[in-house]
């Protein structure tokens, strides 16, 4: 929403950064969406966390896609961000 490159702000704030509150959005707006459903270069993101040795907590907030799918999807949807954080995490840690 800022219009920074994600990958040199989490080199800027290194080992500060603690946890992080992830989603996706158009770059308009704040919509909490799932990864991969707005413009968010997530493979510069794992990237960027990997290199400054990022050990902390991924917490998703994404109630806004689970509000724009049917209720009877919701496992299938709890299941798809479950997949993407352990994808995310493998991303991150990976060759350490």
């Amino acid at each position: 929403l800022l219009g920074k490159d994600l990958y040199t702000m989490i080199h800027q704030l290194g080992s500060r950064i603690r946890i992080l509150h992830v989603h996706d959005n158009n770059g308009l707006e704040d919509e909490h969406l799932f990864p991969y459903m707005g413009i968010i270069d997530w493979d510069r993101f794992c990237l960027g966390l990997h290199e400054i040795g990022y050990l902390g907590a991924l917490s998703f907030e994404t109630f806004r896609a689970m509000r724009l799918t049917d209720k009877a999807l919701a496992p299938q949807m709890l299941a798809l961000l479950h997949a993407t954080g352990t994808l995310f995490a493998g991303r991150i840690k990976r060759n350490r």
